[in-house]
C-alpha cells in the first residue's frame, strides 16, 4: 500500500527480495503459495519461485491448493510432501495455532534452517526465538 502495489505485485517484490536472500540457513514460510492472480499465472510464478529456492537449499514450509505446483515439488530434489485433507475442519493459515501434521512440517523446517527444536504446540514465532536463546 506504500508504494502504490497491488496485492500481487507486493507479493512480487516480496518473492524477489527471497530470493535474493535466501540460502541454506533460511526458513520461508508461505501461506496459500500462489495465490493472488490469475490462476495460471500465479501458479506458473509460484513454480519459479519454488525451483530457485530450491537450487539455494532454502527451508521451507508451503501451502497450496494449485495442483501443479504439488506435482512440481513432487519431482523436485530435497521436497517432501504433505497432503493434508481435513474437510472436518476449518482451513489455518500461517501463524493460526498450528498443531496436527502441518506443525510437524514447521517444527521440521526451523530445525533444519535454524538447528532448534521447539517442542511446545502450537508452533509459534516467540516459541522459535526462546529456543533459540
Amino acid at each position: 500500500i506504500e508504494n502504490e502495489l497491488s496485492t500481487y505485485s507486493s507479493k512480487l517484490t516480496k518473492m524477489n527480495y527471497f530470493l535474493n536472500a535466501a540460502y541454506n540457513k533460511t526458513l520461508v514460510l508461505i501461506d496459500e503459495f500462489g495465490s493472488g492472480s490469475d490462476p495460471d499465472l500465479g501458479s506458473s510464478m509460484a513454480q519459479v519461485f519454488l525451483m530457485e529456492l530450491n537450487k539455494s537449499k532454502t527451508y521451507g514450509v508451503m501451502t497450496t491448493h494449485y495442483n501443479s505446483i504439488k506435482a512440481l515439488a513432487s519431482e523436485l530434489p530435497r521436497v517432501d510432501i504433505e497432503l493434508i485433507s481435513r474437510p472436518e475442519e476449518p482451513s489455518l493459515g500461517v501463524g493460526e495455532g498450528v498443531t496436527g501434521p502441518t506443525a510437524a512440517a514447521i517444527g521440521n523446517a526451523v530445525y533444519h534452517a535454524l538447528g532448534v527444536r521447539v517442542r511446545d504446540l502450537p508452533v509459534q514465532f516467540d516459541r522459535i526465538v526462546q529456543a533459540m536463546s
